[in-house]
């Protein structure tokens, strides 16, 4: 046993575990991966940004929680992933 303050002769090695845990339960996947590639093709593009200038929003900004834009953008990507209409995306999230 070493005293405090003795220096210690040669390399110290730290130890790991190095066994491997491999779990073949299935996660949870999303097949609507590809529309992050569509975000950033909308975002750099201001595709959706560019329709929704043109459209007039009447609503009160006291009354909504959701710009034009986002309304726009949600109803675009759920049509373009193949959801008919905003029912069918409500009951997949299990609302």
């Amino acid at each position: 046993m070493r005293a405090v303050g003795d220096k210690q002769r040669g390399a110290t090695r730290p130890e790991f575990d190095r066994s491997i845990n491999i779990d073949f339960q299935g996660a949870k996947i999303t097949s609507d991966t590809g529309f992050l590639l569509m975000r950033e093709m909308d975002q750099r593009f201001n595709i959706i940004g560019g329709v929704e200038s043109l459209i007039d929003d009447p609503r009160s900004s006291r009354h909504t929680d959701h710009s034009l834009l986002q309304l726009l953008r949600q109803r675009v990507y759920q049509f373009a992933a193949g959801y008919e209409d905003c029912n069918d995306r409500l009951a997949e999230r299990g609302v």
